[in-house]
């Protein structure tokens, strides 16, 4: 009975472990909502970043609220100033981009656990952001997570957010890759095309 006993218990620990380990990694967002929700908010508060010259090359996906997924190779988070000057290029109304460090992140998911590895903010001067607080409000944001899958899930965890309250506004989403682009929803659908096409490179 004894030897019963202790394979009962051995079989339940493993159940939770496993549970466990599918509950954890993915992709995570971060105190855009809540400090502690792995796949962070919508409502993202631009702080200060650092900048620099900046430069894009990355990917497409499908417009509207819903996020689609293409293919694409993995890029490093040291290409992501490339990846804005690829879209500075392909859509001229950007007029500044600020990469974010791992102190000015406003999300602080920048290196950290489920987070992402490079991001960064672009300011379309077709944009409003009366409220001033950065991130998506200023035009678009990109966002170079540890892979495809993981951008993924942010891109779906936002949509699912954001078809639930409407108050938080509304995102295109493209996915290429491991790099998520998104676009203020602010912004009409032929913007959203442009911004696709130069993601796509």
């Amino acid at each position: 009975m004894k030897h019963a006993s202790t394979f009962l218990h051995l079989t339940g620990a493993i159940a939770v472990m496993t549970a466990l380990a599918g509950c954890s990694g993915g992709a995570s967002d971060g105190p855009e909502a809540s400090s502690t929700s792995p796949a962070g908010p919508v409502p993202t508060v631009s702080t200060s970043a650092a900048n620099g010259s900046v430069a894009p090359s990355a990917t497409v996906s499908s417009g509207g609220s819903s996020s689609a997924s293409a293919g694409g190779d993995v890029v490093a988070a040291d290409r992501l100033p490339d990846l804005v000057q690829r879209l500075r290029a392909g859509v001229p109304e950007i007029t500044d981009a600020l990469i974010y460090d791992e102190t000015t992140d406003p999300n602080d998911l920048l290196g950290r656990p489920n987070g992402y590895t490079g991001a960064a903010s672009l300011t379309d001067s077709r944009a409003s952001d009366p409220g001033g607080t950065g991130g998506i409000d200023l035009g678009a944001v990109l966002e170079v997570w540890p892979t495809q899958a993981d951008a993924q899930v942010r891109a779906d965890y936002i949509a699912t957010v954001q078809k639930g309250n409407t108050l938080l506004g509304s995102e295109y989403h493209h996915v290429r890759g491991n790099v998520l682009l998104r676009v203020s929803g602010q912004l009409p659908p032929s913007v959203d095309v442009t911004y696709a096409a130069a993601f796509a490179g």
